[in-house]
């Protein structure tokens, strides 16, 4: 519930604070934990855990794991199911460019 979400966030915030500092082995564990309770509370079609999955695919990413590819189509398909937010749907659609250029 209401508590879950809380602890969410917290792990949510965590994650910011540490990939900031470029601990990213750290900031990945805290937004996969954040991602989990969010899809179990909120749902996995809520924004708030699209923005989570687009935070926890640049970590990803920055590790270099495929897996960013994964979290990076889930925010993309999340924002497009909820808004017209084509500035950050573009930004997604960037950020998956640059990880397939990077697989090649």
């Amino acid at each position: 519930g209401e508590q879950s979400e809380r602890i969410a966030t917290i792990e949510d915030n965590l994650g910011m604070q540490y990939a900031l500092r470029h601990e990213l082995i750290q900031s990945k564990t805290h937004f996969s934990s954040a991602y989990r309770i969010y899809e179990q509370t909120i749902g996995r079609d809520h924004i708030v855990t699209s923005e989570c999955a687009f935070r926890l695919g640049g970590v990803l990413e920055e590790l270099e794991m495929d897996l960013a590819l994964d979290f990076y189509n889930e925010a993309l398909r999340v924002r497009q199911l909820h808004m017209n937010d084509d500035q950050k749907s573009a930004e997604i659609m960037f950020c998956l460019g640059r990880v397939y250029l990077d697989r090649s």
